[in-house]
């Protein structure tokens, strides 16, 4: 019987196991950058919401013997990201008001003059309240306001806000 010279094959099977471990070990390292990569972005991304905030009730003169009551309602803006928002600027119908007076979107100084930023958590408040007249059409009482703002890499982000000042079940402020 012949010997057999197993030196090769054991060369030959190291070298196939080292390929396969090196291709493997490359797709996880690539899995964990992109991983990585994503988590990174999403560590410095701002997400600017506008809002409605029911402040009560208010009594509301609809003619010289007659009121009713009407909801309080408030509008703010929040970075609910984890990001720094820049150069957030809003665009709506400032001519849309939903109250007994005539106040209105345009009365809210961020929405007209914009936000210079908004850290992560910050909150603007309009700080003129809206009392809704909801003896109107309620399609008279929604409107849309588009927001773009920037994250700290200069990516612009934007999103539309629809608004619905008839809506009876408003979060408190």
């Amino acid at each position: 019987m012949e010997n057999i010279d197993w030196s090769d094959w054991i060369i030959a099977g190291s070298a196939f196991i080292t390929a396969v471990a090196t291709g493997v070990l490359a797709y996880i390292t690539r899995r964990y950058v992109r991983l990585t990569r994503e988590m990174l972005e999403a560590s410095y991304k701002p997400e600017v919401v506008i809002r409605l905030l029911s402040k009560g009730t208010a009594n509301i003169q609809v003619a010289a013997t007659e009121s009713t009551y009407g909801p309080i309602i408030g509008l703010s803006v929040k970075n609910v990201g984890s990001g720094i928002a820049r150069k957030i600027e809003f665009e709506a119908d400032f001519s849309f008001y939903p109250c007994v007076h005539r106040s209105g979107l345009r009365d809210i100084y961020f929405l007209v003059n914009g936000i210079d930023r908004l850290a992560p958590g910050e909150e603007k408040e309009s700080g003129s309240d809206f009392v809704v007249n909801q003896s109107r059409d309620p399609n008279q009482l929604q409107t849309t306001i588009k927001g773009t703002w920037e994250d700290s890499k200069g990516k612009k982000h934007c999103e539309d806000f629809h608004l619905n000042f008839a809506d009876p079940d408003l979060p408190r402020e």
